[in-house]
């Protein structure tokens, strides 16, 4: 019989729900952030690379927000590209803040972060009036 501890089978802890946060309390250098928020205008490619392989690396960019403000997203796979219209409503998970010339933020999600399309519409609607990501921050060094 296996013998299993406090923490479950092989040290591994239950899996704990994601805490869902307004994008107001994001923070430069946060990271495991989980929000809602809702697509305001169509992605934008932002970066296009040709790889040393031949294959091209493509970055696109969408604003997005909640109740609290708005903010940039950025976006490293074309599949989610296309399922992203203006009003869509998102799903964003264990994603991290990025900084931009060590001064403006962006969120964005990376291999182990994920983005979705939200089943279905979140109850609010995004405030443009406030855009962190054109807010300066200095970082401390």
């Amino acid at each position: 019989m296996e013998r299993r501890g406090r923490r479950g089978r092989r040290g591994r802890g239950v899996p704990q729900k994601p805490q869902f946060v307004p994008l107001s309390s994001l923070e430069p250098g946060g990271t495991n952030v989980n929000v809602h928020v809702e697509a305001m205008e169509q992605p934008n490619l932002i970066m296009e690379k040709q790889r040393l392989d031949g294959s091209t690396a493509k970055q696109w960019e969408v604003l997005v927000g909640d109740s609290s403000g708005c903010m940039n997203l950025r976006i490293p796979k074309e599949e989610v590209v296309e399922m992203i219209q203006e009003g869509t409503s998102l799903t964003v998970r264990n994603g991290f803040i990025e900084m931009v010339n060590e001064k403006f933020m962006r969120l964005a999600t990376n291999i182990w972060g994920k983005l979705e399309v939200a089943p279905s519409a979140h109850e609010f609607s995004a405030n443009s009036s406030v855009n962190f990501s054109q807010q300066e921050y200095e970082l401390e060094k």
